[in-house]
């Protein structure tokens, strides 16, 4: 039942982001390339964390470990102080969307959310200092804004409701204030 929920949450996704992009201006004010005011960590050129589950064979639990892993090994340094998209924050156990969530339930969701942003990459919130629940698998976009309010654009460009996206500041020390901007 849970994967069910979550491919008709991707397709409401694509289907809401088609629908904008058809209906957007053709006057110059809306780019589908990345604008300046975003900026690839270095580690983005390098292998993909979703490539690392390939041919392996993982419980649901490895494989969020493994993700994370590489995760950290690839972009922390980088995404640590940044501005990021968070894209989801689930943990097993969690009522949300209309059931509760299971590890594989993480898993499928990351990697839809993989398959339509590339550069999406698990975190666990345990990892980071800006989050005040240290329990969570989250997905946040590695690509890094120079504030909140870019982060933001995002989220409202790509259709996104106040509950399914927002910007996060990543850090590895410090308190976790002021490190999170919703959408309104």
């Amino acid at each position: 039942m849970g994967g069910i929920a979550v491919i008709a949450f991707v397709l409401i996704v694509v289907l809401v982001s088609s629908i904008l992009s058809m209906n957007a201006p053709n006057d110059g004010s809306v780019d589908a390339a990345p604008d300046s005011s975003e900026a690839e960590p270095d580690g983005a050129d390098s292998v993909d964390p979703a490539d690392s589950l390939e041919g392996q064979d993982l419980s649901p639990e490895e494989k969020l470990e493994t993700l994370k892993d590489d995760t950290w090994d690839k972009y922390a340094d980088e995404l640590d102080g940044e501005w990021v998209v968070q894209l989801s924050a689930k943990k097993e156990g969690m009522e949300a969307d209309g059931f509760t969530w299971t590890n594989e339930d993480v898993v499928e969701h990351f990697e839809e959310l993989h398959d339509i942003y590339p550069d999406a990459v698990l975190l666990w919130s345990g990892d980071w200092s800006s989050y005040d629940n240290s329990d969570f698998w989250v997905i946040v976009r590695s690509v890094i804004y120079p504030d909140s309010d870019s982060a933001l654009n995002f989220c409202y460009d790509e259709g996104f409701g106040p509950d399914d996206c927002m910007a996060k500041r990543l850090f590895t020390t410090g308190a976790p204030d002021d490190t999170s901007e919703y959408m309104s």
